[in-house]
């Protein structure tokens, strides 16, 4: 009886024993996937660092760190993390919280200048919390970001900025009902969290996790010593630039490499003892139920995988970088994947921590000549007046939205393209002669075509001067374009605003003595001048439309 009961519980040993081993992923596997990655051209660099039960690291290293492609990556070569640094802010977050400092609930109002006016609902008012999980109501980004370079879109946005679209925005529902991803609700929350401290956003990540976790290698400015490390952008081919991120840093402003990151995650799953693990515990704290897919429930900044909720992860991503970080609590694994490319690496990392989520395959591509190509290069335009400009560079194609950057597509026949970036593709249809004249993107369900309307194959470049403000004073006031629409024109300070009815107040830039431009939308706007040269009328150029605005007594 003995001898069975042992026999009993020796196989069952020795079952566990074999399903955890199935239950480790194929390094060599993911290896081979990631070399496949690097040839295919969808990434420069791929770094990963996965972590075991019991605290083991293993490294994979594959592609080159700079664009020359004469030096190889390493477990030291720095990238950009993107948004896990939202991890870092609510673990900041979280220890001011187990300290006393602040809590959960505190407005976030209470940590800003007297005259910033934080939006409101019906008196209910944006906490810590609500910033921590994205459910403060807030946009993803601000609508008056304005950028000298759209290959670095937040480096010249400033604080006066951000207190500016604040105290002008509204709610439209209250703070804590609905989840909605936003990086100016975390960029806010380190801003906020800085002030309390009368530091900096950059301090406060040394002080609360780089310097207590020993890594060494992370930071929001490379110092010049180790810049030699920095990894370059890439972008399919396409232009790209490291991204700086002064104002909103805790959306996305770190840089890191895997063997610092991996000490990180050790840190979440508890294989290193730590000061952080009270806090790091509450980062891990479900606060908000999003039924949403691979976001099922959501931490301070983490997320929670459909799947009982055993995964908890995070990914990134900025103008030439994506990212991911995760952990499984059941097992007790965690990974790293940090690459310089625009092509996600979110199934690896997944697929790292739970065999059930693929690895993506090589998607096959035609053969399309220079030649054929050169034939859908020119600009598009949707109804909605969004234009498309698609241009050639050799035997690669290119597609800039209107007020987005230049992406890379790739052709699956003579005539439809994929992005790799996104889940979209485009198709050029109706030759004529040697042009097409539409081209239709597929993504989401939707089908939205968009008709040829010139041979310019980007954006107008258009170049700001200086006016006096004195001059520019004379074209403030409210211009009615229709009954209902109009658009206020205010001068703050040396710029000159305009609003739009219902919309934010953003700058518009001269290129004249009378014409200005946005340079977040294509449009601009045209000051006319009567006879006896007062300024009542305005024209708005948008969309490939002319409308005419008289300014109104108001």
């Amino acid at each position: 009886m003995v001898s069975s009961l042992r026999k009993v519980v020796l196989t069952l040993t020795l079952l566990l024993y074999v399903s955890g081993l199935q239950a480790q992923p194929d390094l060599k596997t993911v290896e081979k996937n990631i070399s496949e990655r690097i040839s295919e051209g969808n990434s420069l660099g791929i770094s990963v660092a996965y972590i075991h039960a019991d605290g083991r690291t293993e490294y994979i290293n594959k592609g080159y760190l700079t664009s020359d492609r004469e030096r190889d990556i390493s477990k030291k070569t720095i990238f950009e993390i993107g948004s896990i640094s939202k991890t870092f802010t609510t673990t900041i977050l979280a220890s001011m919280v187990e300290a006393g400092t602040v809590s959960l609930d505190t407005p976030v109002e209470t940590l800003l200048q007297d005259s910033v006016n934080v939006p409101a609902y019906e008196g209910k008012k944006i906490t810590l919390q609500h910033l921590a999980t994205h459910t403060a109501g807030l946009p993803s980004v601000t609508s008056n970001i304005t950028s000298n370079d759209p290959l670095n879109p937040h480096a010249d946005y400033t604080v006066k900025e951000l207190h500016t679209f604040l105290s002008n925005y509204e709610l439209s529902e209250a703070p804590g009902s609905t989840h909605r991803y936003s990086n100016l609700e975390m960029g806010l929350l380190g801003h906020a969290l800085a002030r309390k401290a009368e530091s900096s956003y950059s301090q406060l990540v040394q002080d609360y996790i780089a310097f207590p976790l020993s890594m060494n290698d992370t930071f929001v400015t490379v110092p010049e010593a180790k810049i030699d490390r920095f990894a370059d952008p890439y972008n399919f081919g396409a232009p790209a630039k490291h991204w700086d991120i002064p104002t909103l840093a805790g959306a996305g402003a770190i840089r890191s490499t895997s063997e610092n990151m991996a000490r990180y995650m050790k840190a979440q799953v508890g294989l290193d003892t730590t000061d952080l693990q009270k806090a790091i515990n509450l980062t891990h704290e479900i606060q908000f139920d999003t039924g949403n897919g691979l976001i099922d429930d959501i931490g301070l900044g983490w997320f929670y995988a459909t799947e009982n909720d055993t995964i908890i992860w995070h990914n990134g991503g900025t103008g030439g970088f994506k990212s991911f970080a995760g952990f499984n609590k059941e097992n007790g694994t965690a990974v790293v994947v940090l690459s310089s490319g625009k092509d996600s690496v979110d199934d690896l990392g997944l697929h790292l921590l739970d065999k059930r989520y693929e690895l993506k395959q090589k998607q096959a591509t035609a053969t399309v000549d220079s030649a054929s190509l050169e034939k859908y290069t020119g600009t598009y335009q949707h109804s909605s007046g969004t234009k498309y400009y698609v241009s050639r560079e050799g035997n690669k194609l290119f597609v800039q939205l209107s007020g987005q950057g230049v992406n890379r597509v790739f052709p699956k026949s003579e005539n439809r393209f994929f992005y790799k970036v996104v889940k979209a593709e485009i198709e050029f249809t109706n030759e004529e002669a040697a042009e097409f004249q539409q081209l239709t993107l597929y993504q989401g369900g939707q089908q939205i075509p968009g008709k040829r309307i010139s041979d310019e194959t980007g954006p107008l470049q258009r170049t700001e001067i200086k006016i006096k403000p004195a001059l520019l004073e004379q074209y403030t006031g409210t211009y009615q374009i229709q009954p209902g629409f109009s658009i206020a024109v205010t001068l703050e300070e040396d710029t000159l605003m305009g609003q739009p009815t219902g919309q934010q107040q953003l700058p518009i830039f001269p290129e004249s003595k009378t014409k200005f431009f946005y340079k977040i939308v294509d449009a601009q706007i045209e000051f006319i001048p009567s006879k006896d040269g007062v300024f009542n009328k305005m024209k708005l150029y948008q969309g490939g439309r002319v409308l005419e605005g008289k300014r109104i007594e108001e």
